[in-house]
């Protein structure tokens, strides 16, 4: 039986060692077709890795008598293009130069070196040694690499550059260290621009990987390397898996014996936590949305090994670093910080803002509101995910990326001055008594607790829109709800449904779908007080009838999200930082 390949990159061992291989070989020719010098971009944890060492087994010289073994069996063994096996390779990941150091341009050279002594290592049947000792002796990776190509090249050998991670270490110099140290290795007479220039023009083919185009902008400032094909539609699906390959393999393991569920049941698990992404805005819509590859995976080694879907469905190693959540949201760019803030509490309310993803920009445009969208998307954080008023929707593709990014919201209103404390364990025990108890109250009066107590976060919550992301980041963090918000009900959209997670370990009985209202703050005196009253019966009248609606519509009550609890109906109002009414329906 194959063997789950999650956190392994190496194509050959995958392929050898009989790992379930999820077939992208296809792309191979696309990726030839389309130019010399490609930059293919996703997040975190999709496949980047793997796909770039599928090209280097593919392009490799020395592996020409193994194509049939590595890829008789893909897609691509069936019909090669006339470039397999054609090139001696030289493969680079940027990740493994360190960031931390005062000598990070000693490190960049000590690492390309230690490549470039493997790549002679693998190639020395094709050079001579006074060759090799020629290039080895150069002190500057860019003349290094200029002339290795040239020998190459008189040789006859065609030459092939693969990066993986272009980005690693310069996202990590810009969220450490800021703009200007990123700008001084990337811009002018930066090494790692001298490096890139150097490329440019001598290797036959390149192709890189990342996360952002950030980098690329600032190094290409001026000149070309590549193009950038982050949104096409022709390599949506060149990372990632997709429902049709998520079912196959779930089908091989069950024809193995080694799954006893049905595809359906598993998918209906998986889909919400781990699927939707989409890389092209051409493409929603059209070809069906992507689920995370290493989820996918860790899910089903998980199922195969212990009998089970993991105790957490949260992939913690899908989470981008939080220091370059840090730098992106309260960045040196102190003008847009309160619109950045204030996108992030939007996307928190509602799941979604609308906004245009841009293909290139530098590192010090990155806090503008349209960069600052686009950054989240390209991190993964949000996706697209359709068209609102002639700009793509973008969407916080499921639940996993919504929780990592509700953590990160709650950090952020930390960082603001707002601290949680002890306040945290009393929260989730309220919860708890919820879910378990059915005790409502419990939970909605801590909620209300917290609110008042910590009022000085009242100056960055603006009305019920911004009440309602502020109260989705406490009830995010806990063990036994998922937190949806704005769910199509009864021809209107709830504020916050709380459907049980299904984990065996908490077990779940109650469910709640929470009505939100909000009054602005009102002059102090006597006629003040009577129309607060008012107001407030008003409100209960408004949030009681919506929530009739939502409880009317047979989605909600046909609904498998609910898992067989009991739905409750809870409707807050709050006057300014105030819990002033709360009452459930019958």
């Amino acid at each position: 039986m194959k063997k789950i390949p999650y956190g392994i990159d190496d194509f050959d061992l995958v392929i050898k060692q009989g790992y379930y291989y999820i077939d992208k070989s296809e792309y191979i020719r696309k990726v030839e077709e389309r130019c010399n010098y490609i930059l293919l971009v996703r997040p975190r944890r999709m496949g980047k890795s793997l796909f770039t060492n599928m090209l280097l087994s593919y392009y490799d010289i020395n592996k020409k008598d193994q194509f049939d073994t590595l890829f008789g069996n893909l897609a691509i063994g069936k019909n090669p293009t006339e470039w397999a096996n054609k090139f001696v390779v030289l493969r680079l990941d940027f990740s493994q130069v360190g960031s931390g150091t005062d000598n990070l341009e000693k490190d960049f050279n000590t690492y390309c070196f230690s490549k470039l002594a493997d790549y002679f290592d693998r190639y020395k049947h094709l050079y001579t040694e006074k060759e090799i000792e020629r290039v080895m002796s150069l002190d500057v990776v860019k003349h290094a690499f200029g002339s290795l190509v040239d020998i190459s090249k008189l040789k006859g050998l065609h030459t092939y550059l693969l990066i993986d991670e272009y980005d690693n270490f310069t996202n990590t110099i810009l969220a450490a260290r800021g703009v200007e140290a990123h700008e001084a290795i990337t811009r002018g007479d930066g090494f790692y621009r001298s490096f890139f220039q150097g490329c440019k023009g001598t290797f036959e083919r390149i192709f890189m990987t990342g996360v952002s185009p950030v980098t690329y902008d600032d190094l290409t400032s001026g000149f070309h390397i590549a193009d950038v094909v982050a949104l096409l539609p022709k390599f949506n699906q060149a990372i990632g898996v997709t429902e049709t390959e998520l079912r196959q393999i779930i089908e091989y393991y069950i024809s193995e014996g080694a799954i006893t569920r049905t595809p359906d049941d598993i998918i209906e698990e998986i889909k919400p936590w781990y699927d939707n992404f989409c890389f092209s805005d051409e493409c929603y819509g059209v070809e069906p949305t992507i689920y995370n590859t290493d989820m996918v995976l860790r899910y089903i080694k998980e199922l195969l090994l212990e009998g089970r879907s993991p105790k957490t469905m949260i992939d913690y190693a899908a989470r981008t670093d939080p220091k370059k959540l840090d730098h992106l949201v309260l960045s040196e760019d102190l003008s847009n910080r309160e619109r950045r803030i204030d996108i992030v509490k939007e996307i928190c309310a509602r799941g979604y803002i609308t906004g245009m993803v841009e293909p290139e920009f530098p590192a010090r445009d990155c806090g503008d509101e349209k960069n600052f969208k686009s950054m989240l998307y390209y991190y993964g954080t949000l996706t697209f995910g359709g068209w609102e008023l002639g700009e793509p929707r973008l969407i916080v593709p499921n639940k996993n990326m919504g929780d990592l990014y509700l953590d990160y919201m709650l950090k952020l209103i930390e960082d603001q001055g707002f601290k949680l404390n002890g306040r945290y364990k009393e929260l989730q025990f309220a919860i708890q008594k919820a879910a378990v108890d059915g005790e409502w109250k419990v939970m909605t009066d801590k909620i209300g607790e917290i609110c008042k107590e910590y009022s000085s976060v009242r100056n960055a919550i603006r009305g019920e829109y911004d009440i309602q992301g502020f109260l989705r980041g406490l009830l995010c963090l806990n063990r036994f709800y998922d937190v949806w918000p704005e769910l199509e009900l009864g021809y209107g959209f709830s504020d916050i449904l709380l459907v049980p997670r299904g984990n065996k370990e908490c077990p779940t009985r109650f469910s709640y779908i929470l009505e939100v209202k909000y009054i602005n703050a009102l002059p102090h005196g006597k006629s003040s007080e009577s129309q607060l009253k008012s107001t407030i019966d008003t409100k209960i009248k408004e949030a009681r009838t919506q929530l009739e609606k939502y409880i009317a519509d047979h989605h909600l009550n046909d609904s498998a999200l609910l898992r067989g609890t009991t739905l409750t109906p809870i409707y807050l109002i709050f006057h300014t930082h105030n819990l002033v009414a709360q009452g459930k329906l019958n």
